[in-house]
């Protein structure tokens, strides 16, 4: 009686899922446990992995056949309900799933950046793919060049697309780093600190990379769409939406080493925008960079591993744009000419 197998449709409340979790069984129909919150529980309480390949096997089907490939009988309702939980399983399930990442990255190819539109940026921000190269072949290049020709809205759409990825590859950085550090957390009831994170982590430092390549790849078409946009007021909002959270990543996530601050050119536009909003949350923004500056200092001083965190070459450009931004608002110094400036620095 010990080894009786338990399905789903003995369980009538999460006291009995709790029970009997070692006894339940996923079922042939691999797709419901999009609608099952009691077996998405069970796949990551398990991690059973014949369960997840079966998982993907289902999905790439269903993804082709509904999304992919759709045919005519399909209908937009019926792709709606699909889509919306798939979503609501990966924000649960939070680990990439590769079946997902194909599908989406070949309906990248084709969309029309129109077609079930909200839906398909918030499965993009979900993706954890990797290498970087990897991720800006399947999904940021078709994205980039929906981008370019479309309207400002739309581009505002993509970067609170892209400011969800980048937290979703943070949280998963904190996670390796978490699992890790498990062995040396059992043994005592310290609270976890930035030091106590290992940065040799293979995994960590790949998803870091990735992260800075996606803070770089948006950091370029901010850069050209303020221009095209003539610094919208809405597209200024969505920009700093985006490196407001860069600029908090090693406080919020300790496991990311990484100080990267926009171009000078994203920097600049705002400091002269027409409106206070850009300029007061500039500020903000510069105040964040030198706390976390300070933060990775102290960080890579007390690394028993010598660490050394990436971005230290930003530091002295950094600096000047603080001396600039100083000067224009609190100083009455704008556009003297000096050589620490990067703004004011007029050439003889």
């Amino acid at each position: 009686m010990q080894n009786t197998r338990v399905t789903l449709d003995q369980i009538t409340s999460f006291k009995d899922f709790l029970k009997h979790i070692d006894k339940l069984q996923f079922p042939n129909q691999m797709g419901c446990i999009l609608e099952s919150r009691y077996l998405q529980h069970l796949l990551v309480v398990t991690q059973n992995e014949a369960a997840v390949i079966r998982l993907n096997f289902w999905l790439q089907q269903a993804l082709y056949e509904e999304l992919v490939c759709a045919p005519s009988g399909v209908t937009r309702e019926r792709v709606t309900k699909f889509l919306e939980a798939l979503l609501n399983f990966v924000s649960f399930y939070q680990k990439p799933l590769a079946s997902l990442e194909s599908c989406l990255a070949q309906y990248l190819l084709t969309w029309n950046g129109v077609d079930y539109q909200t839906l398909i940026f918030l499965l993009v921000s979900q993706l954890q793919i990797k290498p970087f190269q990897k991720l800006n072949d399947l999904v940021l290049e078709p994205i980039r060049k929906l981008f370019f020709c479309s309207s400002v809205e739309f581009k505002c759409q993509v970067l609170s697309c892209l400011t969800e990825m980048l937290l979703t590859l943070a949280r998963s950085t904190l996670v390796t780093a978490m699992e890790e550090d498990k062995p040396s957390q059992s043994t005592s009831a310290t609270p976890l600190s930035v030091n106590d994170l290992p940065m040799s982590n293979n995994e960590t430092r790949e998803t870091c990379l990735v992260i800075k390549g996606l803070i770089g790849f948006v950091n370029r078409i901010c850069t050209v769409a303020s221009q095209m946009e003539s610094d919208h007021i809405l597209l200024q909002h969505c920009i700093l939406c985006f490196f407001e959270q860069v600029s908090i990543l090693h406080k919020n996530y300790p496991s990311v080493w990484l100080f990267y601050i926009p171009s000078s050119a994203i920097i600049y536009r705002l400091l002269f925008a027409s409106n206070p909003m850009a300029v007061s949350r500039l500020c903000n923004l510069i105040v964040n960079y030198k706390e976390t500056f300070e933060s990775l200092k102290r960080a890579q001083l007390s690394s028993a591993e010598g660490d050394v965190f990436d971005g230290l070459e930003n530091v002295d450009r950094f600096n000047r744009h603080l001396l600039d931004i100083s000067d224009s608002i609190w100083r009455n110094k704008a556009f003297e000419d000096r050589s620490k400036s990067l703004c004011y620095n007029i050439p003889r």
